[in-house]
């Protein structure tokens, strides 16, 4: 595994600023960096819709345990 991954999908919100839903396209792309055992997936997501534009940048991490 190379270790990028991307995604798109619907995002929704069922309250915004004006009392009313709405919904967008997110579109993800990120690189999963491997940290002696330690994996960090750093991920930077677009969403648009009509109302503008939002960006996300997320982190995470997942550590391994040892096969025995």
């Amino acid at each position: 595994p190379s270790g990028v991954e991307f995604g798109a999908g619907p995002s929704f919100t069922i309250v915004n600023a004006e009392g009313h839903g709405a919904s967008a396209l997110a579109l993800a792309v990120g690189k999963s960096i491997d940290y002696d055992g330690v994996s960090i997936p750093l991920n930077l997501a677009v969403s648009t819709n009509k109302d503008g534009t939002r960006v996300s940048v997320l982190a995470g991490y997942a550590i391994r345990r040892a096969v025995r």
